[in-house]
């Protein structure tokens, strides 16, 4: 993580206008614990999410919603049980397309998703 963030970081500053209205959520499993590997990054605002996915929904929803002018996100109660209900679906997705979850191409994940999402109506 602390190459991405400090690439992030140097074209957010060095990278123009184009770059320089950019906004980034840095995450960590425990507090300060990025303080270590990234003393320079004091002064971001990191969240830390305990390893629960369930804090990583709320931490994540929170963030997108001050970008979300005039569109209410759902709140992290229902994106929650969406996510539980695709994670009990992902085995058998992944059985019926014949392919091993745990070899998946990231690409192929992000496929199984979409097409999840639009099985269900969920809203994007």
């Amino acid at each position: 993580m602390p190459f991405e963030v400090g690439l992030f970081f140097g074209a957010k500053t060095f990278g123009g206008r184009r770059h320089s209205g950019k906004s980034c959520l840095v995450l960590d499993s425990m507090p300060f614990r990025y303080q270590r590997t990234l003393s320079d990054i004091s002064g971001q605002d990191i969240q830390a999410h305990g390893d629960d996915y369930r804090e990583v929904i709320v931490l994540v929803r929170n963030w997108l919603a001050q970008f979300s002018k005039g569109v209410l996100l759902p709140g992290d109660l229902p994106i929650a049980q969406d996510f539980d209900r695709f994670i009990q679906a992902f085995p058998r997705i992944c059985r019926d397309a014949g392919v091993t979850s745990n070899r998946l191409p990231f690409n192929d994940f992000v496929n199984i998703v979409e097409i999840w999402i639009a099985k269900k109506g969920l809203i994007v």
